[in-house]
């Protein structure tokens, strides 16, 4: 699944929302704190997060062809399509149902799958998670 994803990625619909957004929406911190729940994969919570980021960058990262910033791609684009992918698979549901699924559902998963002290990408063990990896993910501010 991964392997297709990464080859067809530009035909997803996150991605064409994606490249719809400005720069500047992107980076800006106060629109990424409103938009906090696209970030997260429905009910899997930021533990489910973690676990699909880590899983992509050992999948290899560098075999996606992107010229712009892979860490928005892989926030914005790759971990909402795979987990709904996810979600069509434990739920077997279609495709359509499985992202407002995953829309409904990610207040929920950051509330029960995260720590109080991690309901923010500004908390310490978030951070530290994604410090984690800067080395792993090679960044081109677009």
């Amino acid at each position: 699944m991964l392997s297709d994803l990464f080859k067809n990625f530009k035909e997803k619909s996150f991605f064409i929302a994606f490249q719809k957004r400005k720069i500047r929406e992107r980076k800006n911190l106060n629109v990424l704190y409103e938009r906090i729940n696209d970030f997260i994969p429905g009910y899997y919570g930021n533990k489910g997060y973690e676990i699909i980021y880590e899983h992509i960058l050992s999948f290899g990262i560098d075999t996606i062809e992107f010229d712009g910033d892979k860490c928005d791609l892989i926030n914005e684009v790759l971990i909402p399509e795979i987990s709904v992918y996810l979600i069509m698979n434990d739920l077997s549901v279609d495709y359509e149902l499985a992202i407002k699924i995953r829309e409904h559902s990610a207040e929920y998963g950051s509330t029960y799958f995260t720590g109080d002290e991690d309901k923010t990408y500004g908390s310490s063990k978030f951070d530290a998670f994604m410090e984690s990896y800067k080395i792993k993910t090679p960044i081109n501010i677009d």
